[in-house]
């Protein structure tokens, strides 16, 4: 299913909770930063459907904010060529 999910393009994970805890529905949110403006959702999930270049791949290795597990994939990804 996430296979599928992620060569669609689209995404359901948006947000990266920083405190765990409960949310009132009346709660309001804010945009406090966006640290990589031209990595989008849909332009990693490509990515990630292997349709990007080396390069590509390899500005994931450093991006700010970007979860390990995927850093660690993009440095897989380098080392297996």
């Amino acid at each position: 299913m996430i296979k599928a999910l992620v060569r669609s393009g689209l995404s359901g994970w948006y947000l990266h909770v920083l405190t765990p805890g409960q949310v009132e529905a009346e709660a309001s949110g804010a945009l406090l930063e966006r640290p990589n403006p031209a990595w989008s959702i849909k332009r990693l999930n490509r990515l990630f459907g292997r349709r990007g270049t080396r390069e590509e791949v390899a500005d994931l290795t450093t991006l700010k904010g970007l979860a390990d597990d995927l850093r660690n994939s993009a440095r897989s990804a380098l080392e297996a060529e």
